[in-house]
């Protein structure tokens, strides 16, 4: 009896050795994991700024945190908007070690480069993305296969007048990816939601914007299939690269040509 019991003893022991050594290594990628996405959004010419990190001491949880992180996008995308979120978690638990949980903060600051400073309120703001597994501890170079992003009672107000200058009810954005999809299978899919926007009734009035500068809903559903989309070198990619650079300044064209025929219609 004494022996079974020291041999429960030393696999306890082993257990929690092993257990803490995969906890350590989990809070180690995700430490990698935002530096390389950090090192990524600079060579696409952002501007990256950020204060202290830590890591969690709790057994049950990996978490990564990040405060006073700054985005500003490249300049060629057009009016220089700068974002500081005060604090940013990224976090891992030991009953869905999968998933990467995102916490943020419900105060966001934007400010342009030589302008006016705009404070972004929350509800409720955060996300999630899921890993193959056998890539995510292999050390894999593209291990995400979805992501969730959701947001509810979001409020855009003048930083020094707390004037509302659009809101929206509840925002959200579903992918998931499939890299090995063939050509017949869906290696790309997104649903986007949006409930309840509208812009203060002065925009409204000065621009004589449709729909009084509201909408009820808008839903977006896309699916791509083929090899291509789904590899992280295809066409679409789980970075930030389809919003800088040359791409937005695509989008933002095709915006200018698209509005002088939408305006007229939603009338």
């Amino acid at each position: 009896m004494r022996s079974f019991f020291r041999f429960l003893l030393v696999l306890v022991l082993v257990l929690a050795i092993a257990w803490l050594g995969l906890w350590w290594y989990a809070e180690g990628r995700i430490n990698t994991g935002f530096h390389q996405e950090e090192a990524n959004l600079r060579a696409q010419g952002w501007t990256i700024s950020h204060g202290p990190t830590a890591r969690s001491t709790s057994p049950l949880v990996a978490r990564y945190t990040v405060t006073n992180l700054r985005l500003t996008p490249p300049q060629s995308a057009g009016p220089a908007v700068s974002i500081t979120v005060p604090q940013a978690s990224f976090s891992v638990h030991a009953g869905n070690p999968a998933t990467l949980v995102i916490d943020l903060p419900t105060r966001w600051i934007a400010s342009l480069a030589s302008g006016p400073s705009f404070t972004l309120r929350f509800d409720r703001i955060g996300g999630r993305l899921g890993f193959d597994p056998g890539a995510a501890l292999t050390g894999g170079t593209d291990p995400v296969r979805s992501w969730r992003m959701a947001a509810s009672g979001i409020r855009i107000d003048s930083e020094n007048t707390n004037f509302t200058l659009a809101s929206v009810d509840s925002v959200s954005t579903d992918v998931v990816r499939d890299p090995a999809a063939g050509a017949d299978g869906t290696a790309l899919s997104v649903r986007e939601h949006v409930r309840g926007f509208a812009l203060s009734p002065i925009f409204v009035t000065l621009g004589n914007l449709p729909f009084d500068g509201k909408f009820h809903a808008f839903d977006l559903a896309l699916d791509l299939s083929g090899p291509a989309i789904g590899q992280p070198n295809g066409p679409v990619t789980p970075n930030l690269a389809p919003f800088s650079g040359n791409a937005t300044a695509v989008l933002t064209q095709s915006w200018d040509e698209l509005a002088p025929i939408l305006h007229p219609w939603a009338k």
